[in-house]
């Protein structure tokens, strides 16, 4: 659906600092409990005119409309917590606020509610927004948003897909929020939100703290250590990665592999989450088994995969691993160690290694 300027201008309220945060309707007053949000009530962001609302029917139309929801508990919920319904894990209150925008229906019993849409007036450069409460109760029973994002001629700019939300998932956002982030330099007019979980009852979206024309900025990873070829005579047991600031990550978020053809898993443990500093403490062979104790790498090459599951600690944001700026992406950095012994190099100790300097010796430099 298009927005017609001439019918939203009228109650359209400017928006301070690109954050719609939902603590007031589009004509600035305080929402109620409950109230919809007429899908031609606009909030302004930069002379823009922001819309939201549900496509019920997957026709492509905005069709019903998004309430507000007030944070706490009471008989109508937008999600399900276990902290109380509509309210956020400790260390989160103050970023839930005291409204949301959420599904209609009721979180604790409704089906999926359709397609959420944000339309826009004129494109923007970037967008970011917060889903709250990604959980379940079973691997079969999950929660899980898909959000696209589509510039001014219908094309999909991109496709972001949250966590999966499920009783096993180390990584659960009960109570919290997920934040998405997407920037495209040649507009943004659209972004659907989509529910593709397994679950088919008690499906809510809980909507916040919309930045309708920026980017979240997520934390990056600085260095690592060691940064460069070790060639300790007793390999390398750990390795530490440096964020610019304070990380949430499990093992979940992390793959450890040897940096070669065959790609082995390595067993590890980390330590470390919710400081900037990861500590990666390699527990067996490639291969093989958790020890639980340290198993060095020698004269080998592992790569440390952080997925953006890891977040920031202060707010969830997902890790901006790939450094563009944005909140997102997956970090990478491979470790190596060398044993001054394998001077071919060629990965292991042989009769090569003597030739090699045997060689350079004759020449000179040993």
């Amino acid at each position: 659906m298009r927005i017609a300027p001439a019918l939203v201008l009228f109650c359209a309220a400017l928006v301070h600092a690109q954050v719609i945060d939902f603590e007031t309707l589009p004509d600035g007053s305080t929402p109620t409990d409950n109230r919809e949000l007429g899908l031609a009530e606009a909030y302004e962001v930069d002379g823009v005119m922001v819309t939201f609302g549900f496509d019920s029917d997957d026709d492509g139309i905005t069709d019903t409309s998004a309430l507000h929801e007030r944070a706490g508990n009471d008989t109508t919920s937008g999600f399900i917590g276990s902290s109380g319904n509509d309210t956020a894990d400790p260390g989160f209150t103050d970023q839930l606020g005291s409204w949301f925008l959420r599904s209609p229906g009721n979180a604790t019993v409704s089906p999926d509610p359709g397609t959420f849409v944000i339309e826009y007036s004129a494109p923007v450069p970037a967008v970011s927004g917060e889903v709250w409460d990604i959980d379940g109760t079973s691997a079969n029973n999950t929660e899980q948003w898909e959000v696209r994002v589509f510039n001014s001629a219908g094309g999909l700019v991109d496709t972001v897909i949250s966590p999966l939300g499920n009783s096993d998932n180390a990584n659960s956002l009960d109570g919290q929020p997920w934040i998405f982030s997407v920037a495209d330099a040649g507009g943004i007019t659209r972004v659907e939100i989509e529910f593709i979980g397994s679950k088919t009852t008690a499906i809510g979206l809980a909507f916040n703290n919309y930045a309708a024309a920026t980017s979240t900025v997520g934390p990056k990873l600085l260095t690592h250590q060691p940064d460069d070829i070790s060639t300790e005579a007793g390999g390398v047991s750990e390795a530490s990665l440096y964020w610019s600031e304070p990380v949430t990550l499990t093992e979940a978020d992390i793959s450890v592999v040897t940096a070669d053809a065959l790609g082995q898993p390595v067993p590890f443990e980390i330590t470390g989450s919710g400081t900037q500093v990861t500590t990666i403490t390699f527990t067996g062979a490639p291969g093989g088994p958790d020890t639980g104790s340290p198993v060095p790498m020698v004269n080998n090459a592992y790569e440390i995969i952080v997925r953006d599951t890891a977040r920031a600690t202060a707010n969830n944001a997902p890790i901006d691993g790939d450094g563009d700026g944005v909140a997102g992406g997956d970090a990478g950095v491979v470790v190596t160690h060398r044993c001054l012994a394998d001077v071919a190099p060629d990965g292991s100790i042989n009769t090569n290694d003597f030739f090699a300097f045997l060689a350079a010796y004759q020449a000179g430099c040993p």
